[in-house]
């Protein structure tokens, strides 16, 4: 094997993780000026920047997989779980690949679709009598394995085969990249989309359903899920579909 010589030189990124305009460790004279296109620079991709235009033609392009259920997501519940667990996640997934990071769209699409798993067994399990032994259950199910949560819920009849392949794809496309230090980014950008699609196309129908008449239409066991907790006044009927939400 060749030694190195004792002393060398390689390239170097200056400041990889610093936001100069922010930086308190520095006289305010010295550092550069505060502003939104110094925060659009410190949260872009450092070796990709982009103008504005770049940025809105990378939301339409991740924009385009939410199709074609891309409208069910123009109203979300206003339940602060809901929104911190799922909806919030799926923003930022979508922001981060508008700033030019794919790598944490796929990150967050991963987490989304595990907190996905677990409440798809929630309301599976919504209307068992005996709530210690659903949060027994609901207990060991977080602590499986993202393969075994899916596998479950198969069995269980608590998600359609479809979307349990949505959810295996997910798995696999975030194990690739954020477990496996050999993995090149070649094709980063596109992953980030269809991930950002499938993890979308899981997530919205289990929401929303449709719209009728201007208003929203949750999906019957979220509607169920929701009134059980106090969370909506909406009447939710014996069977059949929640009345939709004005």
């Amino acid at each position: 094997m060749e030694s190195l010589p004792e002393e060398f030189t390689v390239p170097g990124f200056v400041g990889p993780l610093i936001w100069g305009a922010a930086r308190r460790d520095v006289p305010p004279q010295a550092r550069e000026e505060l502003t939104l296109d110094s925060l659009v620079r410190f949260v872009s991709r450092p070796l990709n920047p982009r103008g504005l235009e770049s940025f809105a033609e990378a939301y339409n392009v991740i924009t385009e997989a939410e199709s074609p259920n891309g409208n069910l997501l123009f109203i979300a519940p206003f339940e602060p779980h809901l929104l911190d667990k799922l909806i919030w996640p799926m923003r930022n997934a979508k922001a981060a690949y508008v700033l030019g990071n794919p790598l944490t769209t796929i990150a967050l699409c991963g987490t989304v679709a595990e907190m996905l798993t677990i409440f798809f067994l929630e309301l599976h399990l919504q209307d068992v009598d005996d709530q210690e032994s659903m949060r027994r259950q609901l207990d060991e199910f977080e602590e499986m394995r993202q393969v075994d949560r899916i596998k479950q819920l198969v069995r269980k009849k608590a998600i359609s085969p479809d979307d349990a392949q949505r959810l295996r794809k997910i798995k696999d496309t975030r194990k690739q990249y954020l477990h496996i230090f050999s993995r090149q980014h070649d094709a980063i950008e596109l992953d980030a989309v269809n991930i950002y699609g499938l993890t979308f196309a899981v997530l919205a129908p289990a929401i929303v359903k449709g719209y009728r008449d201007g208003s929203v239409v949750l999906n019957p066991p979220l509607a169920r899920y929701l009134k059980r907790h106090n969370l909506i006044n909406a009447t939710v009927e014996a069977v059949g579909e929640p009345r939709p939400i004005k």
